[in-house]
């Protein structure tokens, strides 16, 4: 779908992804189509060359007349065209080109567009996360996207709309730690801020916390965490950082864990209770 940007000075080449929702499943990936769109303001006619089949977003629709109203600022545009992309659950990378002048003294760089990648959630994250909330454990989405990408997917598997920026969580207070056990998630962290967050559950609130991750970035919060869990396809250090290592994709492994330990401590507590009992009426 094309993101009309209005007419500008010159010739501009703008590249945009489409945003098409089935409304049948929240659990499907978002498909998302490329259409490019050449503006020409010598005669004020827009020329239009799809790349893809046009999608019928309704955000689109609404994205496109505020970046006309916006006016002529090509950053303005583009910033518009990125808060609608991410609010959709899409990350989002800046295409640019060098120019120079004629005596190829001065360069500078040029918007070609945006390009959009959606990194959709596990398909089995929507049902694990509910089997954990039904088991009386509490989840938190720590991420270091964009706060509009991760309000996106916490509605995409059914997770709180409480998800709040990383600034929120400096300086340290007491109000700052009951905020972070209130929350449903944190949105643009870095890997100090990761650590951050199960520190205060565990030191704060006496908790036992499990953390997973993937990358780098999480290590911190992996070795710091009761118990950490690498994800399938996480990077060696990771692995290495963390207590459990999954092997196939999905979270669900999470859960079958969660209810295999309480079964197994239930049968031990029992055992204790009767072999306790036992001695008593022997003595």
């Amino acid at each position: 779908k094309i993101l009309d940007t209005g007419n500008d000075s010159g010739t501009e080449q703008w590249l945009c992804a489409g945003i098409h929702r089935d409304d049948r499943t929240s659990d499907e990936a978002i498909a998302s189509r490329v259409s490019s769109e050449n503006i020409e303001s010598d005669n004020n006619n827009n020329q239009h060359d799809e790349l893809g089949q046009q999608s019928t977003a309704r955000e689109l629709e609404a994205a496109s007349t505020n970046c006309r109203r916006l006016g002529g600022g090509v950053r303005a545009r583009a910033l518009a065209a990125d808060a609608v992309l991410s609010s959709a659950g899409y990350k989002t990378i800046a295409v640019a080109v060098m120019t120079k002048n004629q005596n190829n003294t001065t360069a500078h760089m040029r918007l070609i567009g945006l390009i959009s990648m959606l990194d959709p959630p596990r398909l089995d994250t929507t049902a694990t996360l509910f089997c954990l909330q039904r088991a009386g454990i509490s989840v938190k989405m720590i991420t270091g996207d964009h706060q509009n990408i991760a309000r996106e997917t916490a509605r995409l598997i059914g997770l709180g709309d409480r998800i709040l920026p990383q600034t929120e969580l400096w300086p340290a207070s007491a109000t700052r730690d009951e905020m972070i056990l209130h929350a449903d998630g944190f949105a643009q962290t870095m890997p100090r801020d990761k650590r951050e967050v199960v520190l205060v559950l565990q030191q704060r609130y006496k908790m036992v916390v499990g953390m997973t991750g993937d990358g780098v970035n999480d290590c911190a919060a992996l070795s710091q965490a009761q118990v950490g869990i690498a994800v399938e396809g996480a990077t060696e250090a990771a692995q290495n950082a963390a207590d459990i290592v999954l092997t196939r994709p999905g979270l669900s492994a999470i859960y079958a864990a969660c209810y295999e330990s309480r079964l197994i401590f239930r049968r031990l507590r029992s055992y204790v209770l009767y072999r306790v009992a036992a001695t008593i009426q022997i003595v």
